[in-house]
C-alpha cells in the first residue's frame, strides 16, 4: 500500500493549520476530494484547532436561466 501524505497528521497540521490552506487546495494537490481531507483533519483533531473547512459543501451549480 502506498503512503498517503494527505493522511499524515504532521503534513495536514502544516498545510491546514500553519499555512491556513483550504481543504479544496490540499485535496487538489493530492488528487483526492475535499471530503477526504476534511475527514482526515477531523480524524486528527485539526478542526478543533482551526475550524471546519469553510468551502466544504458550499458550491452551488447555477442552472441555465437562474437568477442566483
Amino acid at each position: 500500500m502506498a503512503f498517503k501524505l494527505y493522511a499524515d497528521r504532521d503534513y495536514l497540521y502544516g498545510e491546514y493549520v500553519v499555512k491556513k490552506r483550504k481543504c479544496a487546495d490540499i485535496a487538489l494537490e493530492n488528487g483526492v476530494t475535499e471530503m477526504t481531507i476534511y475527514n482526515w483533519c477531523k480524524e486528527h483533531g485539526l478542526l478543533k484547532i482551526r475550524g471546519k473547512c469553510r468551502t466544504l459543501g458550499t458550491r452551488i451549480i447555477k442552472k441555465e436561466g437562474s437568477h442566483y
